[in-house]
């Protein structure tokens, strides 16, 4: 990776296609030789093994986040403040939607967009990109203020997926920015029934 010069204020905004995983909750198990004994480190530490339960499709989604921040955050890993947005595009039910041959509209009593109200929540999802993105775009998560929101879609497969805005720079101007961009240039983004036009390509 190359360093980079940065400006008081700086931003990027990228889009990372699939369904969206959770980070599941962690457990610690003491690593046994075939014998049934305990594996110790040095100073007599017990070693452990961490192990995440979100499973194979977590570690899927994780392994994609951070193959795409990699491919967008082209330099070492940002050391000081990152103000942070992601937005998860989440697919619909199968109860969503009408049968026979009006199977691709959704029933009248369907949830809006923006009313995604069930599991996954939004903390989980939001740490899980986290924990992807951390050694690659921010050097660690204690560096971010994050904000997550989540909606339905309507849409074709490869087109769901999270949106992730990142700012860095100069903090004073962040929140500032903020506000602005969300008026100006992200309103692209989310003016159309929040993502049609980051669905869009």
């Amino acid at each position: 990776m190359t360093d980079r010069k940065y400006s008081l204020t700086e931003r990027m905004m990228f889009f990372i296609p699939g369904i969206p995983k959770p980070a599941g909750s962690k457990s610690a198990f003491p690593i046994k030789r075939k014998d049934g004994s305990l594996v110790y480190g040095k100073g007599g530490r017990q070693v452990i093994t961490i192990v995440d339960a979100s499973g194979k499709k977590g570690k899927e989604w994780r392994k994609t986040v951070a193959s795409y921040g990699m491919q967008n955050w082209i330099a070492v890993p940002y050391t000081g403040k990152m103000y942070v947005d992601m937005l998860f595009l989440m697919p619909r039910p199968k109860c969503h939607y009408r049968t026979g041959k009006y199977e691709h509209l959704l029933k009248e009593s369907s949830p809006l967009e923006h009313q995604h109200l069930q599991t996954p929540d939004s903390t989980k999802l939001l740490r899980a990109a986290e924990d992807a993105l951390t050694g690659i775009i921010w050097h660690d998560d204690s560096q971010l203020a994050v904000s997550a929101d989540k909606v339905w879609v309507t849409a074709p497969e490869d087109k769901q997926g999270m949106l992730i805005t990142v700012r860095w720079g100069n903090a004073k101007n962040q929140e500032e920015e903020r506000t602005q961009t969300e008026t100006e240039d992200e309103k692209d983004w989310f003016g159309k029934s929040q993502v049609e036009l980051a669905l869009e390509g």
